[in-house]
């Protein structure tokens, strides 16, 4: 009987070493592998389509420093933000104004938040300016032929109505409205063209017109600034690779946005 149970616990014991002996742990795949791992990681950016030109200098940039790829998604503030929060899968959004983070704050999916540049709306007119027009008072000016962006298609046209609303001047632009355009580059063209004479846009926008085109501030009381953030999302996978775009942005990125016009906003400390 002894031998019985010193028997069966010698076999106990020699199968619980070759369990033991078989188990192969896993190797445990973390954030900072991955972002240590570079040549594997990829990070997802959603983006606003009208800041384009920058973000896809500045992600070849980051590329060529960290050796990762970077996959920009451009979209409009809602398409994006509805992707996202469906999917639940990228890294970064960086929209056209710090007011579209909203939706997916709401949800818990901005984990960090750092303002970049500004946007700021200027008006627009042809180097000759036809129609003299130099506020947005001079907008209505019998004759004068305005390009708007479409409203419910572009943020500039949006915020242009809101502007000239406030100022209870949007009836009387209106009447010399010749054409809302889907996009805020089609208003340079008109302008270019000499089918415009003046026009609400972006004042980066027209940093590539050469002396075409010429532009007039709009007062501070008068003008809506807006501010371009990135966030880190909180489905990031590589939240310090994440992190690392966010500090490039800052540092050797600032140098891409005021190349195409943008004016940088003060760090947050």
């Amino acid at each position: 009987m002894r031998k019985r149970i010193v028997l069966g616990l010698i076999i106990v014991f020699l199968l619980s070493l070759g369990i033991t002996g078989c188990r192969q742990e896993k190797p445990v795949t973390t954030p900072e592998n991955q972002a240590g791992n570079n040549q594997a990681a990829t990070l997802l950016v959603y983006a606003g389509a009208g800041i384009r030109q920058p973000l896809d200098e500045i992600g070849k940039a980051f590329e060529d420093k960290y050796q990762v790829q970077v996959q920009y998604t451009y979209a409009g503030s809602a398409q994006n933000c509805t992707q996202i929060s469906m999917l639940k899968k990228g890294d970064l959004f960086v929209p056209g104004s710090a007011e579209d983070l909203d939706p997916l704050k709401a949800e818990k999916m901005i984990t960090k938040e750092q303002p970049l540049v500004q946007h700021i709306p200027v008006i627009a007119v042809p180097k000759d300016n036809p129609a003299g027009v130099k506020s947005l008072e001079d907008l209505t000016k019998p004759g004068a032929k305005v390009a708007l962006g479409d409203p419910a298609a572009n943020p500039i046209g949006k915020l242009a109505d809101k502007m000239l609303t406030e100022q209870n001047l949007l009836a009387a632009v209106n009447k010399n409205v010749v054409v809302r355009t889907p996009t805020v580059n089609e208003l340079v063209v008109y302008l270019s063209t000499g089918q415009a004479d003046a026009a609400i846009v972006w004042e980066e926008n027209v940093v590539n017109a050469g002396d075409k085109i010429a532009t007039f501030a709009i007062p501070p009381g008068q003008n809506k600034i807006k501010t371009i953030p990135v966030a880190v999302l909180s489905c990031t996978e590589t939240p310090e690779l994440a992190d690392k775009y966010v500090a490039f942005c800052l540092n050797e990125g600032m140098n891409i946005f005021t190349k195409h016009g943008y004016k940088p906003v003060k760090k947050q400390e």
